[in-house]
């Protein structure tokens, strides 16, 4: 439960730099985890809906998030014989932004990026 619950910090903090009012260079969110996904030495799954991949984000910030949770789910995975790692991405309508790490036993994990607006 300790891990959990210092996972759900780590990514509320990071949420908080991903969206600081000092946005910088934008880029497609999907070019983003497309390229990140690439440099990743397990193999990366994402599936991302048409309009996740077309929105905007702050390049430095969303990388930086969606790094770290990869790097979780990289650490989460480390003891299976077979890792398996997806990314999953949408955009729904609503007030509140969040990314979320999640894993099961023997299932692999996900990192649910949903940029909220």
């Amino acid at each position: 439960m300790h891990t959990i619950l210092e996972l759900n910090s780590i990514t509320e903090a990071l949420m908080t730099i991903g969206h600081a009012r000092s946005e910088t260079q934008l880029a497609p969110l999907g070019t983003l985890i497309d390229a990140i996904a690439r440099t990743c030495k397990l193999r990366i799954i994402v599936e991302a809906d048409s309009e996740a991949r077309t929105v905007t984000v702050p390049t430095s910030q969303f990388h930086l998030v969606i790094d770290e949770l990869l790097g979780n789910a990289i650490n989460a995975v480390a003891a299976q014989t077979e890792p398996a790692i997806s990314i999953k991405a949408s955009v729904r309508p609503r007030l509140l932004r969040r990314a979320q790490l999640s894993s099961a036993p023997g299932r692999g994990t996900s990192v649910r990026i949903t940029y909220l607006i």
